[in-house]
């Protein structure tokens, strides 16, 4: 898999599927989760973000469900197969307008946090230039050096971003979560909505990993395992940003987990700022998962056109995940987007994925393409 013969040989663990999992939904989500779920769900939001990492992992469950069905085909095969070549081929196009979109919108979102907050005279366009090409260089030797890259890193900053993120615990207020399912279990339910964006991303990969991973049988156990790590990081960070600011002061804060951590302060040591030492380790994580979009989209987009290469392709969707991204001129537009960019992904992976199950079932079709 990747830019030549060689490369589409390559084979991935189901450890490292997992990793490519984490690395891919763990972006930008994580910055604005508790603002949305809360805006509606309130002093229940964190329940909301344990709802949505199940309706990942169902999701995620049909995407490799179907792939298993198919285990040497790619999505953009077994899409025609399914469906038509013409009907096929619109899903596909659609498939891969998700990865942009989500990449995009995470892209967006991300280093608008970093102009705000820790490169304030810098432009915006100049941030986004700077992580679209590093993304693009890191993907243009195929996936195996990207999962090394991804390996390192992710094993490098977790203890310290553990640590971090327990350090949150210190101001949390226990009052905040009061009264518990106020206004019943639809709130909640709502909740699911805006939580999906910060989920999002393992169910696109699937279908273009798949057929170049090892041990099969094992990637249901990785992917789901993978969910559940998510959402216990998820739900940690929503209770601290709830019990830190409050309900109030979360839904109408743009960067809520920014700010929460801002006011956890260790007196009589050196750390003053766990904010900037956060960001900062989220300035890695977050480069994994545009990586991981950006390479995915092109692999997604040359195996649709029947390229041989993939490489001129990143390059290619470099200005293309860049316009997407400054779309949005104001807060009020911005907020739309990300709406947008959510219903868009959640579209994708809890109807589009159950109905292409569903009529790989019933039309009995599976195997080699």
């Amino acid at each position: 898999m990747g830019n030549n013969r060689k490369n589409t040989r390559a084979t991935i663990s189901p450890l490292q599927i997992s990793i490519l999992y984490f690395t891919t939904a763990f972006g930008a989500g994580i910055l604005t989760l508790p603002r949305g779920v809360g805006t509606i769900a309130r002093e229940d939001m964190w329940l909301s973000v344990i709802l949505g990492g199940l309706a990942m992992g169902f999701s995620l469950w049909c995407a490799v469900t179907l792939s298993q069905r198919f285990p040497t085909a790619t999505a953009i095969e077994y899409h025609s197969a399914l469906l038509g070549p013409i009907v096929g081929q619109l899903v596909t196009i659609f498939y891969l307008i998700n990865m942009v979109f989500l990449g995009a919108a995470a892209l967006r979102s991300f280093t608008g946090a970093l102009k705000l907050f820790l490169f304030e005279l810098t432009p915006q366009w100049s941030i986004l230039f700077v992580f679209l090409g590093v993304a693009a260089y890191a993907g243009q030797y195929g996936i195996a050096p990207l999962i090394r890259m991804q390996q390192f890193i992710l094993f490098a900053v977790s203890p310290i971003a553990i640590v971090l993120m327990s350090l949150g615990f210190l101001r949390v207020e226990t009052k905040e979560f009061q009264p518990f399912l106020a206004g019943g279990l639809m709130p909640v339910l709502k909740g699911i909505v805006p939580s999906w964006f910060a989920y999002s991303g393992p169910e696109l990969i699937t279908g273009l990993l798949f057929p170049f991973v090892t041990q099969k049988n094992q990637v249901i156990k990785a992917g789901l395992v993978t969910v559940a790590v998510l959402t216990v990081i998820y739900t940690t960070y929503t209770v601290i940003v709830q019990g830190v600011l409050g309900v109030e002061e979360t839904v109408v804060t743009v960067y809520p987990t920014i700010i929460a951590y801002r006011e956890v302060n260790i007196p009589d040591t050196f750390v003053e700022r766990i904010d900037g030492y956060g960001l900062t380790i989220q300035i890695a994580l977050y480069f994994l998962s545009l990586a991981n979009l950006l390479y995915f989209s092109a692999f997604g987009c040359s195996r649709l056109m029947k390229l041989e290469y993939s490489r001129p392709v990143i390059v290619l969707l470099v200005p293309v995940f860049y316009f997407i991204a400054m779309v949005p001129q104001t807060i009020e537009q911005l907020n739309s987007y990300y709406r947008l960019a959510n219903y868009v992904v959640l579209a994708g992976g809890l109807f589009i994925l159950p109905l292409l199950l569903l009529i790989a079932k019933l039309r009995k079709m599976g195997g080699c393409l």
